[in-house]
């Protein structure tokens, strides 16, 4: 297998940045969802699962931007920027803050178990401690299994972008869609990293969300069937959620071996 594309999303829910390499620690990917917007209560991070205005926020991982906004500072003390914290308040609609994660301080984050329901109920899910993923260090998925669930299902849109995945790799031509929920509890040996595998990735709305375009991309429109064929194809899993078990530097190109 060949890494074919690697990101990094420093603010949970915005924008992404890719990478022609990365480095993983014990924790995950350095800078990946350790900023996010917190809740007034201190209570929760937004996350475009509820608040889809989201996905038009940017960052380059110094600085955080929007739409019609000025470049802030992303903030570097838990004290955080009250003047950035009152200029994002206004843009989302909700009394909320940017910081950064902390070790110490366990928040959760909201969602429905009716994606294509935007007015469903929303619960609390714990995230875990000291950065804002929804579970796993890293999320990776098989290109090839992708392509398959296109090629059932031509008249919706793939695009890898609504999944935000870390690390996308290609398996081959003989690779088995959604043989990759066998690799549960292996190893994958990836550049000087080694990951392991912890479950299959229950999708949630933010792949049915539109997206603005963006680097020469396309925008992509809102598309709830997207939930509805995943769920007909696999049960609604889709990628893996993988934890980094020897720390080093994933590039685009490297070869994963499976072990």
């Amino acid at each position: 297998m060949q890494v074919t594309s690697l990101a990094r999303y420093p603010v949970k829910s915005f924008q992404g940045i890719n990478a022609d390499e990365l480095d993983v620690v014990t924790g995950g990917i350095p800078g990946d969802r350790r900023w996010g917007l917190i809740s007034e209560d201190g209570a929760h991070v937004l996350s475009a699962k509820r608040y889809r205005i989201l996905f038009e926020g940017e960052t380059d991982g110094v600085e955080m931007w929007w739409p019609g906004s000025a470049r802030w500072a992303l903030p570097t003390t838990p004290e955080g920027d009250p003047d950035l914290d009152a200029a994002v308040s206004d843009w989302v609609g909700v009394r909320c803050g940017v910081q950064a994660a902390d070790p110490a301080v366990t928040v959760s984050y909201e969602m429905t178990f009716d994606p294509p329901d935007d007015d469903a109920t929303y619960y609390e899910i714990g995230a875990p401690a000291g950065a804002f993923v929804d579970l796993a260090p890293l999320h990776l998925i098989v290109r090839e299994t992708v392509s398959w669930c296109a090629s059932r299902y031509p008249e919706l849109n793939w695009d890898l972008r609504r999944f935000r995945p870390n690390v996308v790799v290609d398996a081959g031509g003989d690779h088995a869609p959604f043989s990759e929920d066998h690799w549960v509890g292996r190893e994958l040996e990836v550049g000087t990293a080694v990951l392991r595998v912890m479950q299959p990735v229950v999708r949630c709305a933010m792949p049915l969300r539109a997206q603005p375009a963006r680097a020469g991309h396309p925008a992509l429109e809102r598309q709830p069937g997207l939930y509805q064929a995943i769920e007909e194809l696999h049960a609604n899993h889709l990628g893996l959620y993988v934890e980094v078990v020897q720390p080093g530097r994933i590039s685009v190109g490297d070869t994963a071996t499976l072990r």
